[in-house]
């Protein structure tokens, strides 16, 4: 899940534009490429801060050009 959006502004155009930012994040998500990692094979751009698995100190993931 990358958002959850509560109640809704009073613009008019707001259908229209949250159709149109859904349809633009799906377009997007067939251009990736399914990843496997130990919980399954999911779709994903790794991405943030990591901490652990032997790492001393917290530092951002690299995470490969998606061709998105």
């Amino acid at each position: 899940m990358i958002a959850v959006l509560v109640g809704r502004p009073l613009e008019e155009t707001w259908g229209d534009i949250s159709n149109e930012v859904a349809e633009l994040m799906l377009h997007a998500g067939q251009q990736m490429k399914p990843d496997t990692s130990r919980r399954g094979i999911y779709t994903a751009i790794h991405t943030g801060v990591s901490y652990g698995g032997g790492q001393q100190v917290a530092q951002f993931l690299a995470f490969r050009q998606m061709g998105i």
